[in-house]
Formats: structure tokens, C-alpha cells, sequence
């Protein structure tokens, strides 16, 4: 199971890579190592670290996740990202809709007892005076 990660880790460093036209030693530059050092992660010789991978998903502008993930593309992320979103701000919208329903019945009962209290002249508590005093 680790080697078909490391794999997939591989295969989608080249593919970023390639996405965005960048030479490896761009990208060597960008995680301060040299050229041949990231020639060997691209070819299995040796592994790419978490810190690393890390640093290459703020490059690329990614979730460190999509690294992992078969098959990734860059604009896949975005997209995905951008549906959750919208899903996002649909349940923001619903749950404005809710609060505003339940502020407003509040607001309405609140009402309706005031004037039951003003009605019987009942002190702010709600219940009568003791002795059967008014």
C-alpha cells in the first residue's frame, strides 16, 4: 500500500508540475533543495516529505490532500471546492431563513404576552400577587 501512495504522490508532482509549465528546478528552488534532489522524488529514488509536500501545496495553491488523491488535476480541486462552497452558503442561507422565522415568533409571543400581563396587570414575573391581592 505505501509504494501505490508514493506512486500517486509521484505521479502528481509531475503532473502539477507539468500543469503550470515549471521546470524542475523551478520547483527545486521552491522547496530549497537542488534539482537533482527533486528529480530523485519525481523518479521513486527518494520519498518527498510532509514539510515538503506542505510547502508545494501553498505553491500550487492546494489542499496537501489532492496530492494524494488518483487521477488529481488542479482545476479538479478548485472545482470541488467551489461546489462545496455554493452548498456551503446555500445552508447559510436556510439557516438565516430559520433564525429569522423563530426571531420573528419570539418577537410575536413576547408581544402577545405583554398584553396579557397589561390585560390582567400582572407584575413582569407573570403571576398574580400573593393573598389574592392586586
Amino acid at each position: 500500500m505505501p509504494k501505490r501512495i508514493d506512486a500517486i504522490i509521484r505521479t502528481n508532482l509531475i503532473k502539477f508540475r507539468a500543469a503550470k509549465r515549471y521546470p524542475q528546478r523551478h520547483i527545486a528552488l521552491v522547496l530549497s533543495i537542488t534539482q537533482p534532489s527533486y528529480n530523485q522524488m519525481e523518479t521513486g529514488h527518494t520519498r518527498i516529505s510532509a514539510s515538503q509536500l506542505y510547502v508545494l501545496a501553498k505553491f500550487y495553491d492546494v489542499a496537501v490532500q489532492l496530492f494524494y488523491v488518483e487521477d488529481a488535476k488542479l482545476n479538479d480541486d478548485y472545482e470541488r471546492l467551489s461546489e462545496a462552497n455554493k452548498a456551503l452558503q446555500e445552508q447559510i442561507l436556510n439557516y438565516q431563513t430559520i433564525t429569522d422565522f423563530y426571531i420573528k415568533r419570539i418577537k410575536e409571543l413576547e408581544s402577545k404576552g405583554m398584553r396579557k400581563r397589561k390585560k390582567r396587570r400582572l407584575p413582569m414575573g407573570g403571576r398574580p400577587p400573593a393573598n389574592g391581592q392586586r
